[in-house]
């Protein structure tokens, strides 16, 4: 039950907090994540774009970590991500460490017969894969890539839905921009930050526990970057806001 509740915290966070941005070729992110006073854990986003012909395809990799001093909650996490120009993912691929137990899977979507293909590796030291898939109900995105695709403004946002997965279970995720503008503080630019609200709502569960509502704000520009979240777990309320950011717009 408590490697299930870490990556709620974690996993959850991830959702809110990974992306691209839409014209970068670089950018590394990070964020804190805290549980009233307490700092509890750090996100780093890190974002490549590589171009090739006409064609720009986009790499997301996010490292997710608990704080050590937080014993109830301890966890490690990679994730990685692969987008073609067109927004949607090709591969994904996780690893978690909670627990001691290390766990991996990996995902590959098929989109002539709309089916998303997942590897699930038992922990170790077995390691033992296990292959199924499952058809796509609508447009699907791994935590990642749907970041990357809502702040390129390939996911429609007023009243907007797609679909997610996590482990063994897929289902709807659903996203509404409201005309609510707030001041928010961001530490990475010393000042606060006009920024649009984002309510949102995962409608599956899943065996990490994160399913319900959120709230999250977008800096409200060209090219946005998620600068806050709030959203709830087995702790209470949890805050995610944005430490510093690093961006390079030149292709190599």
């Amino acid at each position: 039950m408590t490697g299930t509740r870490n990556k709620q915290i974690w996993g959850v966070a991830l959702l809110l907090f990974a992306g691209a941005s839409p014209v970068l070729a670089r950018e590394t992110l990070t964020y804190k994540i805290s549980y009233g006073p307490f700092r509890i854990g750090t996100i780093i986003l890190q974002t490549s774009s590589e171009r090739r012909a006409d064609e720009v395809s986009y790499t997301v990799r996010a490292i997710v970590r608990s704080k050590p001093a937080v014993f109830f909650a301890r966890f490690f996490g990679v994730y990685e991500s692969e987008c073609a120009e067109d927004g949607y993912p090709r591969r994904c691929s996780v690893t978690e460490l909670s627990h001691g137990d290390t766990v991996r899977s990996v995902y590959s979507f098929d989109y002539q017969d709309s089916l998303l293909i997942r590897r699930l590796f038992d922990a170790e030291p077995s390691g033992e894969a296990r292959l199924d898939t499952i058809t796509l109900l609508g447009a699907t995105y791994d935590g990642l890539s749907a970041i990357h695709n809502i702040r390129r403004g390939k996911i429609q946002l007023q009243q907007g839905r797609f679909y997610s997965f996590y482990e063994t279970t897929y289902g709807p995720v659903d996203l509404r921009l409201l005309e609510r503008f707030d001041d928010v503080r961001v530490k990475a630019l010393g000042r606060d930050v006009r920024a649009r609200l984002l309510e949102g709502e995962i409608l599956f569960e899943g065996t990490a526990g994160w399913s319900g509502k959120f709230k999250a704000w977008l800096s409200n520009d060209p090219c946005p970057v998620f600068v806050q979240a709030k959203l709830r777990v087995f702790l209470g309320s949890i805050k995610i806001t944005l430490e510093s950011m690093e961006q390079d717009d030149s292709f190599p």
